[in-house]
């Protein structure tokens, strides 16, 4: 009888420690849960806005994103040198921490001439980070707006939220 007891323990033990693990594990994974907002799309820069640049006064293309209960998230996206008869398009993929809420996203880009003081490599085809955080750019010869309703997501709480602002084109300054 005794040995039937001490089975019937053991895998009570067994079980409930089986269970102790998998809550543990469901409420760390929970935890560990970072909600952030995504902000996605491309900047298209037209051959008469490259026109503007050259390898002497090269430009800069940025793009900002103003979304609701997130401050706003600058960032460049890449240097405009010889100036080329194809569009030249810009992939944007941001992301910052925070609760994503319903509401409309204000996605603007600008191609503006780079400050005589700073200097640009126009071989290096890959993103320009020297001035995210600069105040808004001087010198702007394109420019575009997009508002894009924000898709939110999740079930409790902090949601995710998701703006696709799909191609945004810059257009001239007049």
């Amino acid at each position: 009888m005794s040995q039937v007891w001490i089975g019937v323990k053991a895998e009570r033990t067994f079980v409930f420690m089986r269970l102790r693990s998998f809550l543990v594990a469901t409420f760390s994974l929970l935890a560990a849960c970072e909600h952030g907002v995504d902000v996605v799309g491309t900047v298209t820069v037209p051959p008469d806005v490259q026109a503007f640049f050259s390898d002497a006064l090269p430009g800069r293309v940025i793009v900002q994103a103003e979304v609701p209960n997130v401050t706003f998230m600058r960032t460049p996206l890449g240097i405009l040198c010889s100036p080329s008869t194809q569009p030249r398009q810009l992939p944007v993929k941001l992301f910052t921490f925070g609760c994503g809420v319903e509401g409309d996203a204000t996605i603007t880009a600008w191609a503006a001439s780079v400050p005589s003081t700073e200097r640009v490599a126009c071989d290096d085809t890959g993103p320009y980070a020297g001035f995210a955080s600069d105040p808004l750019p001087e010198g702007i010869h394109a420019s575009a707006e997009k508002q894009v309703s924000v898709d939110v997501s999740g079930w409790m709480g902090c949601k995710d939220g998701y703006v696709d602002f799909g191609n945004l084109v810059l257009v001239r300054s007049p």
